[in-house]
């Protein structure tokens, strides 16, 4: 009895330093992760992220910027999709290799992450790795891509000023400058449908006055983000959009400048 007892103890404490956590929480334990601290390399760009899920509130800094900006406010929702995010990582081994056939681990494809995660009972799990050909473990690229959107939301805000979907693909809105004044297009599969021209409703509202444009997630609403923090709503009238000025942005929409 004393040798099973020894034997399944051993086996925990292996399981425990295989998963690189101390304490009795696993890292697939989302729901008590209070914090994590995430930075990730590459030769092309290096990223810090700071999530406290406890405060709601995070930070970054990457090669981008060079230095750590402010504090950001989490949303509820978001705090959701980390904890999603975390989960095919249950699998993981504290410490992660992968070197590309023939290749070395210093050649110049190689990236490496390292992740601090904080539990509520004050223990922690820590996962590194590092790859020679751009093989991470499954799983990692969906939290790596979680995170990312997360901060890339708060740097560039929600907007944009590239070719955007409606969120069932149905329309999409492109700028068109081709004619000095500026305007949005919206398209559907069978082409052209409307025109939006915001420079009537903005006095002075130019081509560099602002960040883009966003979809919300669940209707055709389209906003319009100006350069000084404003945004304007435009809502489908039949085969139009026209202003709506008693429309609520959603939580989910972020301002470039917020």
């Amino acid at each position: 009895m004393r040798k099973v007892a020894i034997v399944i103890l051993a086996s925990i404490l292996l399981c425990s330093l295989l998963c690189g956590c101390y304490g009795p929480s696993g890292f697939q334990d989302v729901e008590n992760i209070v914090s994590i601290d995430y930075s990730y390399n590459s030769y092309t760009s290096s990223n810090y992220y700071t999530f406290d899920l406890d405060r709601k509130a995070f930070s970054f800094s990457h090669s981008s910027t060079q230095e750590n900006l402010s504090e950001y406010e989490l949303n509820q929702s978001e705090i959701e999709e980390i904890r999603n995010a975390f989960v095919p990582v249950e699998k993981w081994v504290s410490d992660y290799q992968y070197k590309s056939l023939g290749g070395s681990i210093k050649n110049d494809n190689w990236q490496y992450y390292d992740i601090v995660i904080n539990y509520a009972d004050g223990t922690s799990c820590v996962l590194k790795g590092t790859s020679s050909g751009e093989k991470m473990p499954k799983g990692f690229e969906e939290l790596n891509s979680t995170l990312d959107g997360i901060v890339h939301s708060r740097e560039y805000g929600s907007f944009t000023r590239d070719k955007t979907y409606s969120y069932d693909g149905k329309y999409y809105a492109v700028f068109n400058e081709s004619f000095g004044p500026f305007e949005i297009d919206v398209y559907s599969s069978d082409g052209y449908v409307n025109a939006i021209m915001p420079q009537s409703y903005y006095d002075d509202f130019y081509e560099g006055d602002f960040w883009g444009v966003c979809w919300e997630n669940d209707s055709y609403n389209l906003w319009i983000q100006t350069k000084d923090g404003g945004t304007m709503c435009f809502s489908k009238n039949g085969d139009e959009w026209t202003l709506n000025e008693d429309a609520l942005r959603p939580e989910y929409i972020i301002c470039k400048s917020e």
